[in-house]
């Protein structure tokens, strides 16, 4: 059973990324009032990072918005690039800003009961 609940899990995770992951990158970021510079990238990253991995949950630090993911989302987007030799840190980043928004979605969903009509609209092709 818990074998399910993990599979069922990634395949929510799944969906999750590819809703809101895919469909923000296709579309244009939201525009950053400037242009970052390579030191402030590097100083955001470090410390978003740090903030991330610090979390003890998997949906981020509890004192950081989903907005605010999202603004540190498209500046680590911006920041690449601006310092392409550090790019695979800031994707790194940016990663862990989805897995926090997708964690912080999937319990919304199971936090209202959706999870098992989610589940069952999944399973039949509503996607």
């Amino acid at each position: 059973m818990k074998a399910l609940t993990i599979a069922v899990s990634v395949v929510v995770l799944g969906f999750l990324a590819a809703v809101f992951v895919i469909p923000a990158s296709a579309k244009p970021q939201q525009p950053i009032d400037r242009i970052p510079i390579v030191a402030q990238c590097r100083a955001d990253q470090k410390m978003w990072f740090a903030k991330l991995e610090a979390s003890p949950v998997a949906s981020g630090p509890s004192d950081v918005t989903y907005s605010t993911l999202t603004a540190w989302f498209g500046e680590m987007d911006a920041c690449g690039a601006v310092d392409p030799q550090n790019e695979i840190t800031y994707y790194n980043t940016q990663s862990e800003t989805v897995g926090a928004q997708s964690m912080r979605t999937e319990n919304f969903i199971r936090r209202r009961n959706l999870f098992n009509q989610f589940i069952a609209k999944d399973a039949a092709g509503q996607r």
